[in-house]
């Protein structure tokens, strides 16, 4: 079995979420610098299985795509041409980043520790959580 990724795509950073090779669970993985996301998905390919990778799809609130739409379009069909045996999809990540920070409050995460990071990992985690009908 084959584990997903959840991207949350970002200008200076983006969060990473996993599921376990059944696809039950998701958790974040972890934040990395923008630039360096195509490598660390490919040295992550290296040493787990992947079959799926959906992208955060941004749209303003009166529903057109917002300008990193194209972008992250643009990276999900040049890594579907690098990796063509892995399925890119995009999942509409209206409001994540909200209910990212409502989550950690939830689990108790202090405020001190809510950083941009753990935000933007938890809205990677609810990007996929949604793609995969976990709510």
């Amino acid at each position: 079995m084959a584990r997903a990724l959840g991207i949350d795509y970002g200008i200076k950073r983006t969060g990473i979420s996993v599921t376990d090779p059944l696809k039950l669970i998701v958790n974040g993985l972890t934040t990395i610098s923008t630039e360096e996301l195509m490598a660390f998905i490919r040295e992550y390919l290296k040493k787990e299985p992947v079959d799926l990778i959906v992208f955060g799809d941004p749209y303003h609130k009166d529903g057109k795509p917002t300008e990193l739409n194209s972008i992250i379009h643009g990276i999900g069909k040049e890594f579907s041409d690098l990796h063509p045996h892995v399925k890119i999809d995009f999942q509409n990540e209206s409001y994540t980043s909200q209910q990212a920070i409502e989550k950690l409050i939830q689990k108790g995460t202090p405020k001190n520790k809510r950083s941009k990071e753990a935000i933007d990992q938890m809205s990677a985690v609810l990007i996929l959580q949604k793609y995969l009908n976990h709510y």
